[in-house]
């Protein structure tokens, strides 16, 4: 099914092909431009009358209503992030103790299991040498 832009971006595409030899980024970019400058000239139905909305005085005090929720949310993370930084730092401070403990925890066992290991070889070495009962 055929968009209100299909043919004038057939078109444009065409031309664009013939225009600028073989250079794709160039072709895309040039019919892009064109696009947009045929939006502009023959804008689709609703466009204008949401254009006309958003610049008068409904769309300018949403506008700036918007921009005022978003500064409050912005300085409403800052403050949050300013009043858990130390929380923060505590548990990444109590984390690191943890994980160096787990690790100096492994390191023992994986030696004891070594040692024991080395102990059942030299036993079993040790046996080798006696005669059977």
């Amino acid at each position: 099914m055929d968009t209100p832009l299909a043919s004038p971006l057939k078109r444009v595409a065409q031309t664009e092909e013939l225009d600028t030899g073989g250079n794709a980024l160039e072709r895309a970019l040039k019919s892009v431009d064109r696009s947009l400058d045929e939006l502009e000239d023959n804008p689709l139905p609703g466009q204008r009358e949401l254009y006309n909305l958003s610049r008068g005085p409904v769309g300018t005090a949403t506008g700036q209503g918007l921009k005022v929720a978003a500064d409050v949310a912005v300085k409403a993370t800052v403050a949050a992030a300013k009043a858990v930084a130390p929380h923060a730092k505590w548990a990444l401070a109590e984390g690191t103790k943890a994980a160096a403990g787990l690790v100096k925890y492994a390191i023992l066992q994986a030696a004891k299991s070594s040692d024991e290991d080395a102990k059942r070889n030299r036993a079993k070495e040790a046996g080798k040498g006696k005669p059977p009962k």
